[in-house]
């Protein structure tokens, strides 16, 4: 055991040390400390800790030298309160004055935690935009996330009528159940030639058509415009948004769905470049678009809603497949490149129909899926689907394992012998067991693999999303 004595004893000594300028903190030449700072930069930092490029620069006076001289660890500026905007002249000098910057307006706890009038949430907008707007050309990645709409519309009031040529992502966010109205309005009118990622929660509050012509990625939640949005207004902004490839569609008030119009025999607009679509929320909404939207070049569809309304979407007379007479095979009237199939919750129901409108899957992802139904996934498996190779469960229900297990010990051997195998089943780890336990011959007819984020190739699973996939 350590007496005091001793350890005031050792203080006293590292004390009276002299410096070493030899010592390994200041070995390394700047040019090299520099590149390893860049590197050890996290990706995510702690709101309530001191941030990364702060802690270096506390280190020792060699690293503090090295990393204010380091303007990559400057340029993501994150302004979380009014006490934040102190740093912000600081982060801005030592980026330099050419410098590109992400900037993230993340007041979310600041706004929720405390009282404060409108008039207050304006002020701090006002104070934000005088620092921001003299530079806010440089601005590569813009974010803000609030908890009240209002903070919202005060921060967004003031990059209305601006110039945005370097920005590339633009994120919006607040709490749905904070919704206090607001006025439409567009952004960045003078200009966002770059922008290739759009995430937001106002359809009323996008940047002229301009600027979304070079969008490859758009997350749109319909659910807070209330009846302001209207089936052609959606419309000019889906064909604005031309060369778009990922595109998530969240959400939608009632009212916008009723007047939406039903296309049964032909679609009404074409989405020449999207290549993976999620519809969220509402079953009747997805089930309308679906039927509106022609996408030539479409590989992947998550469905993550529910699934009831879909009759007259299979029911369509521009969705029935024809048959190949020399094959004897069918071939989709619609979405022919479609590969990737992810559906939620109640899919087993409707697998056979969504077999018969989508007969060229081949991976066919379950994440949550109810197994009451596995009949029905069994019959879609042995009479249809004949390109499928590989089955994602993920999100596995604990109950009625053994309606899933059932189908599979008695579809997975039927494809076998009908030279239509499926090759892998991907499970989450925690679920692997369980699936070896209840069918303990299944790997004799399918390979078995823990799911990673590497062996799925799904289009949204292994995409790098820059600002955040959900």
């Amino acid at each position: 055991m350590t007496h005091p004595e001793h350890l005031d004893s050792t203080v006293e000594t590292i004390r009276k040390t002299p410096f070493q300028a030899t010592s390994p903190i200041n070995a390394l030449p700047p040019e090299i400390l520099s590149i390893i700072f860049f590197l050890a930069y996290p990706k995510n930092q702690i709101p309530q800790r001191a941030p990364f490029e702060v802690l270096l620069s506390h280190v020792s006076k060699y690293w503090r030298n090295v990393a204010q001289g380091t303007a990559s660890l400057w340029t993501t500026i994150t302004i979380r309160s009014p006490h934040s905007l102190g740093w912000l002249p600081v982060y801005l000098e030592r980026a330099g004055k050419f410098t590109s910057f992400d900037l993230t307006i993340d007041v979310y706890r600041w706004d929720k935690l405390t009282r404060k009038s409108k008039r207050m949430r304006q002020r701090f907008a006002q104070e934000v935009a005088d620092n921001i707007l003299p530079v806010f050309g440089r601005v590569e990645k813009l974010t803000i996330l609030c908890y009240q709409e209002v903070t919202v519309d005060a921060f967004q009031s003031h990059i209305k009528n601006v110039s945005a040529d370097r920005l590339r992502v633009f994120e919006v966010r607040f709490d749905p159940s904070r919704d206090d109205g607001h006025e439409g309005h567009a952004l960045f009118t003078k200009g966002a030639p770059n922008l290739r990622y759009l995430k937001t929660t106002f359809a009323d509050c996008l940047p002229p058509p301009s600027a979304l012509r070079n969008l490859t990625t758009m997350y749109l939640n319909l659910g807070p415009l209330g009846n302001s949005l209207t089936y052609p207004a959606f419309v000019d902004i889906l064909k604005a948004t031309r060369s778009v490839r990922y595109l998530t569609i969240a959400h939608a008030m009632p009212s916008f769905i009723t007047s939406w119009p039903v296309h049964l025999a032909a679609p009404d607009f074409t989405l020449p470049n999207l290549e993976c679509l999620r519809l969220l929320e509402n079953g009747y909404m997805a089930a309308k678009f679906l039927l509106s939207v022609s996408a030539p070049n479409l590989e992947s569809l998550w469905l993550h809603c529910s699934l009831d309304n879909f009759g007259f979407f299979f029911d369509a007379p521009q969705m029935q497949p024809t048959t190949t007479a020399s094959t004897n095979t069918a071939q989709p009237a619609k979405f022919a490149r479609l590969r990737y199939f992810t559906a939620f919750n109640d899919i087993m129901y409707s697998a056979v129909k969504f077999a018969t409108v989508f007969p060229n899957i081949t991976h066919l992802h379950l994440p949550f899926a109810n197994f009451y139904h596995s009949n029905q996934l069994q019959a879609a498996l042995i009479f249809h689907w004949p390109l499928l190779r590989t089955i994602v469960l993920t999100l596995v229900r604990e109950t009625k394992w053994t309606r899933l297990t059932g189908a599979l010990e008695i579809a997975l051997p039927a494809r076998r012998q009908d030279n239509h195998p499926v090759d892998t089943i991907l499970v989450d780890k925690d679920y692997r067991l369980k699936l070896d336990t209840l069918v303990p011959r299944i790997d004799t007819f399918v390979d078995i693999v823990d799911l990673t984020e590497t062996n799925y190739k799904e289009p949204w699973w292994s995409k790098d999303d820059e600002a955040g996939f959900f």
